[in-house]
């Protein structure tokens, strides 16, 4: 087996791997990413495994090839996808751009090494060949199975393209939303002031995170016991703008276990958003 052979279409389908990865690191050339894309979704896998199931140029033809390649990068895709959602890291483009790529680049190198066991007029290598004369003569030469098939892998391709092409130019808009919290001393989970004495008061500090699309005016409520005893205004965050702020509230001169309500209103209206404490009263 000679260790220094080149293997031009597995060559290809790596470089453009390589290309792929760094396009979508880099977040950089969006149309490039879509044409890349394309064939790494709906093609390369499948034809990497049907590289090691049929490695002889004679074990099936190129039409069966490639439609049996759109075939099995489909269910290779939907497999991976499935292994990923019970992963911690989940389905999304890093982790499934990761993992495609190891497997077509573990693919290809099995490939690779089947194919060198045969001679090499066997084995199977990509080659394009030009038809002789024009187009017509040559779609007479086919029979009806392998053009219903040239057909049918064209219109797929076209098909998925443009809408892979319609979805990433207009991804889903994310619903608006505010992030709504309260921290105790020092800015820490695990120091809320849930022991107080009489007449004591209680200090948090309450943060706000505007995931809106405009700009919001926000009220915050602070309730002890359904008694309103204090209100903070106004606080207008613009867009992914930050705010917090340290707010003090005072338990009623009541001996017992007391529930200290943060409301969140946007706009003059709630929010419903609230966050609360129990805050045992001791005399």
């Amino acid at each position: 087996m000679n260790r220094k052979r080149v293997e031009i279409d597995l060559l290809m389908i790596n470089i453009l791997i390589g290309i792929f990865l760094a396009i979508v690191f880099t977040d950089s050339l969006s149309w490039l990413r879509v044409i890349l894309g394309i064939p790494l979704i709906i093609l390369f896998p499948g034809y990497v495994f049907i590289g090691v199931l049929y490695p002889r140029k004679d074990s099936i033809s190129h039409v069966n090839r490639i439609a049996l390649s759109l075939g099995l990068s489909i269910v290779v895709i939907v497999l991976i996808g499935l292994v990923l959602n019970y992963l911690p890291w989940g389905i999304g483009l890093y982790s499934i751009t990761i993992s495609i790529s190891i497997l077509i680049s573990l693919l290809s190198a099995i490939t690779w090494y089947i194919r060198g066991r045969y001679h090499p007029e066997e084995r199977y290598g990509f080659t394009i060949k030009l038809p002789s004369g024009n187009l017509i003569d040559y779609s007479r030469s086919l029979n009806r199975v392998h053009l219903s098939l040239i057909i049918l892998i064209i219109c797929s391709i076209i098909g998925f393209a443009v809408f892979l092409s319609y979805t990433l130019a207009k991804p889903p808009e994310r619903e608006p939303f505010t992030e709504f919290y309260i921290l105790g001393i020092e800015n820490r989970a695990d120091s809320y002031p849930l022991e107080l004495k009489l007449g004591e008061r209680g200090e948090v500090t309450v943060g706000i995170v505007s995931r809106e699309y405009e700009a919001i005016n926000y009220r915050i409520e602070v309730v002890v016991e359904d008694n309103k005893t204090y209100e903070l205004f106004p606080i207008v965050l613009a867009p992914e703008e930050k705010w917090h702020g340290e707010l003090e509230f005072t338990p009623e001169p009541v001996v017992k276990r007391q529930k200290v309500e943060f409301r969140l209103y946007k706009d003059a209206g709630w929010s419903g958003e609230v966050r609360y404490l129990w805050v045992n009263v001791k005399a």
